[in-house]
């Protein structure tokens, strides 16, 4: 009895598909069943000749469903417990496969199994093969411009075993469980093309389940520099916004939510239409994933981060911080203000780091002095912006407190910063930026009501203030123009649902909206330079 089905969707292969069943099938007698799903390619090309050359199931798609549809109807239709999904260019070396994969799933049936990969390409010589070796991959879920893609994993943590556990699949062959893909609901909910193998994995992952390499089951895939058919940027980004309101919640999603908005906001706004339709079918989806789900979302996030960080980088890292430092000390008396874009408030804040991070406290007395400084220079003539004022040192001084780097009582501290934020009504402020407008005024805001809330104090903002807020935020989300709109995006997800995510405030997410703002490359010791470059990275290793 046959326990594997190998489903393949296609689209415009031509040629390819029969050179991939000729190759898979030279290895094998009648071990598994085939099921090919044409997605309604477009040449006149006989693809239901070679199915049934080869003993394959034929399916043909009379309207474009995409990959993601495609294989979960493959999943449905096949008739073994197993499958193994493949593209249609791969590239076979022998039949053992077959029994790795079965022994595997019939260990346990709650993982989802990656071949190894050998690159190919094709050239005026044949097929080429790229000799190097990967060993599954990792999702960049936060601090790209680019979420959910998923990214090589080019050495081998453990050369001794055969098969490990990997963050996300990634080389077009992926096998499983039929019961299990049911379980997770396979792909659904996604369009056309684009985050396949981060939303599987990450479903994988979270529900308690594992993805797992096969670094012996090696399976040719040809790369092309080009799709042979049309792919919508609409529907990957409609893709990634789905994955995010699926999967993800409180700071974590608004700051994803940022990201996708960020890398194209004509398309984003396309996108989110779509996304606000199918808001009921989502929000079903989601509810069925918070009963199954296992695991905390902030261990698999930190799962595939700590992917990108190895001995080398640390050493590299550490070096660029000391230098840094030093920097920061040969200009200190040059430093006037007590903000924090520029000014007293960021150096406090990276000396801090560079502490914990480097464990050296030989700066701890300049620390205090700098705070010193800065409670001092807090004066009704300050500004109220993040980048030079009050919103941005009152911010800095709720990090250091929530994340044990001094000690103080912020509402007493912040009292009279909290009633001078109030004195401008939010839908005055024309400037909607972090640095100097709105943007920033909503990061303070929302911080200072998460940490109080936390406490189980009221809110230090009357409910008219509030209100104006949120008007204010729901202008800013609806501008494509507009960049750092992740505090917005928080603050309306708390005045519709009253719920807050109580996390410590983000500094990486601050300093990477600066950069957005400054929109500049010259590289000061402040945040759009050196500093800022710095503080994110030491973001990267202290939050693992």
């Amino acid at each position: 009895m046959k326990k594997l089905t190998v489903i393949i969707p296609f689209l415009n292969e031509r040629d390819e598909i029969r050179s991939t069943l000729k190759s898979m099938h030279s290895f094998l007698e009648d071990d598994v069943d085939v099921i090919l799903i044409n997605d309604c390619s477009i040449e006149d090309y006989d693809y239901e000749c070679i199915a049934a050359e080869y003993g394959a199931t034929y399916v043909k798609n009379e309207q474009r469903k995409g990959v993601a549809a495609c294989r979960d109807l493959g999943v449905k239709i096949c008739r073994t417990p197993f499958f193994l999904l493949l593209d249609g260019h791969m590239r076979f070396y022998d039949g053992t496969w077959v029994k790795t994969i079965v022994a595997e799933l019939e260990r346990s049936d709650r993982v989802l199994l990656c071949c190894q990969t050998k690159f190919l390409k094709k050239s005026d010589y044949g097929i080429e093969e790229n000799p190097s070796m990967c060993y599954g991959a990792y999702v960049e879920i936060m601090g790209s411009r680019n979420p959910f893609a998923a990214y090589w994993l080019n050495s081998d943590p453990e050369p001794e075993v055969d098969v490990m556990d990997i963050p996300c699949v990634l080389g077009a062959a992926y096998a499983g469980s039929k019961r299990y893909w049911h379980y997770l609901k396979g792909l659904e909910g996604l369009c056309s093309y684009g985050c396949d193998e981060a939303y599987i994995s990450l479903k994988v992952w979270l529900e308690g389940g594992r993805c797992r390499l096969l670094k012996r089951t090696l399976i040719g895939h040809i790369y092309r520099e080009k799709f042979p058919y049309i792919v919508d940027d609409v529907d990957t980004v409609y893709n990634k916004l789905l994955i995010n309101e699926l999967l993800f919640s409180g700071r974590i999603k608004a700051d994803i939510f940022e990201e996708i908005k960020r890398s194209n906001a004509q398309i984003f706004l396309k996108a989110f239409e779509r996304i606000i339709k199918d808001k009921s079918s989502i929000e079903f989806l989601h509810a069925y994933y918070c009963n199954i789900f296992t695991r905390d979302l902030s261990e698999i996030i930190k799962y595939n981060r700590i992917h990108l960080l190895n001995p080398r980088n640390l050493i590299l890292h550490k070096k660029l911080v000391e230098k840094i430092r030093k920097m920061v000390l040969r200009n200190l008396d040059k430093v006037k203000s007590i903000g924090f874009y520029d000014g007293k408030m960021g150096l406090a804040l990276f000396l801090c780091l560079y502490q914990r991070y480097m464990n050296d406290y030989a700066d701890q007395e300049l620390i205090e002095q700098l705070l010193d400084e800065i409670y001092a220079g807090i004066t009704p003539e300050l500004p109220v912006t993040f980048g030079q004022g009050i919103c941005g040192i009152g911010w800095g001084i709720e990090y250091l407190i929530q994340n044990g780097f001094m000690e103080g009582d912020s509402d007493e501290i912040l009292k009279e910063s909290d009633k001078k934020v109030m004195e401008r009504s939010p839908l005055r402020i024309s400037d909607w930026r972090l640095y100097s407008g709105l943007g920033g005024v909503l990061v303070y805001v929302f911080c200072r009501l998460n940490v109080r809330r936390e406490l189980g104090k009221l809110s230090p903002f009357d409910e008219e203030y509030l209100s104006e807020l949120e008007e204010a935020a729901k202008q800013m989300i609806q501008n494509p123009e507009v960049k750092g709109i992740s505090a917005a995006y928080r603050f309306l997800e708390y005045r519709r649902t009253g719920l807050l995510d109580y996390s410590l405030p983000d500094l990486k997410e601050i300093i990477g909206s600066f950069l957005l703002d400054k929109n500049r490359s010259n590289l000061k010791i402040n945040m759009e330079g050196y500093l800022g470059m710095v503080i994110r990275l030491l973001d990267d290793y202290c939050t693992v």
